[in-house]
């Protein structure tokens, strides 16, 4: 009796059922950490939850365990030769790429070094403060400045940009609103400024290692999205020329400094087109649940229609990433809307793998989780700007 109990409790079935466990209450403590960090401050949470060891080693366990099921599947469709045409690399890709994000991110966590540099006209200033253990550290160079300047909008007369003008040793540097500077591996960001506008405040970062790897995570995932959807090419141009389009108009309106990038328009409009199609998903589950003669054609739509709008969220999110390094010096602040837009990622990727996962198999269960997914959409659309605090509060 032991013997058999210990044999289920190790077998592949249940090593699967602890993943999806895992999966999704990975899912739902990161949906808590969003309203206690709203209750208890996000120092508290950052703290307790997001930069804790427990928490590194779930999602550590996690991508391991997920990558050994994943392995086992092209295993056995290998082994087996007359399903061997059905092994899809661009899919085994698509996982790689997840696999070499986590991997820069975790160098991120354990090496980075974060931290903040006041500068006066005229002084040399070698020293910077950790933002972690808020003590100084010394840069291998000097820096001095010697001006600051704020742009006002000429309409609004509101702030348009932050523009500190350096020299690094004997290297003059412009340091402005997504203009980040570089030097030795060190990456110097637009922070604040004193109340006489005339020192300035740097955002510090030194990661040489991280930020490649996980951009170069970035672009396998987007490679392996677009070859996965060769033939549904129409919805990225269709994102691309909607970016276009938002850009020019963003351009002729008063905009917080943060926003005037080039980013906007393209990590915008992947975003909205991907709860667009959401929504439909939502709209075809309803109409799946009340036409059972239907159903499974509904749900043969629904799973095309979930690959674009997963693939276009995915995309949107890296851009996202990418821009935010641009302008905070981080991809990934843990930021109320940044933790739900993933929330909503990794809900929509579960009725992808409905053969794996039997009960998304049934047309019923999976219209009636494309249902109540939408939720986590609406959270993350509204919630996270009108019931939550964050470095998104500026869209309201």
């Amino acid at each position: 009796m032991n013997s058999r109990f210990i044999k289920r409790l190790f077998s592949q079935k249940a090593g699967e059922r602890w993943v999806v466990t895992g999966y999704i209450g990975m899912m739902l403590l990161l949906a808590f950490a969003t309203f206690a960090a709203t209750a208890w401050g996000e120092k508290a949470v950052e703290e307790q939850i997001y930069h804790s060891w427990w928490f590194t080693a779930w999602w550590a366990l996690l991508s391991v365990a997920l990558w050994l099921m994943v392995y086992q599947w092209i295993k056995v469709r290998i082994q087996r030769r007359s399903e061997a045409k059905r092994v899809k690399w661009s899919v085994i890709h698509l996982h790689i790429a997840f696999l070499c994000i986590l991997v820069g991110a975790a160098i991120t966590s354990f090496t980075a070094k974060r931290g903040f540099v006041y500068l006066e006209p005229g002084l040399n200033v070698s020293l910077y403060l950790d933002k972690a253990n808020h003590c100084q550290h010394q840069f291998p160079f000097t820096l001095q400045l010697d001006s600051f300047r704020i742009r006002y909008d000429a309409e609004s007369q509101s702030h348009a940009d932050y523009v500190s003008y350096l020299h690094i040793d004997q290297t003059p540097v412009k340091v402005a609103m997504n203009h980040v500077a570089h030097y030795q591996g060190f990456r110097f960001i637009p922070y604040s400024f004193d109340e006489a506008h005339e020192g300035s405040w740097l955002s510090v970062s030194h990661d040489p290692w991280g930020i490649g790897i996980s951009y170069l995570g970035y672009l396998w995932l987007t490679l392996s999205f677009l070859t996965l959807l060769r033939r549904q090419l129409f919805w990225v141009g269709l994102a691309l020329l909607s970016g276009f389009i938002l850009q020019q108009y963003a351009e002729s309106t008063p905009l917080m400094p943060v926003l005037r990038s080039a980013w906007l328009g393209v990590h915008v409009s992947f975003i909205v087109l991907a709860y667009s199609l959401f929504l439909i998903l939502c709209v075809n589950g309803v109409m799946g649940l009340c036409m059972h003669r239907q159903s499974e054609r509904l749900m043969r739509q629904s799973l095309g229609m979930l690959r674009v709008a997963e693939a276009l969220l995915g995309i949107g999110i890296f851009m996202g990433a990418v821009w935010a390094n641009q302008s905070w010096g981080r991809y990934w602040a843990w930021d109320p809307k940044e933790v739900w837009a993933l929330i909503t990622f990794m809900l929509y990727a579960m009725p992808l793998h409905h053969r794996r996962l039997r009960w998304l198999s049934s047309p019923r269960h999976f219209h009636l989780v494309m249902i109540l997914s939408l939720l986590a959409v609406l959270i993350t659309y509204f919630g996270s700007n009108y019931f939550m605090t964050g470095l998104h509060s500026y869209v309201e």
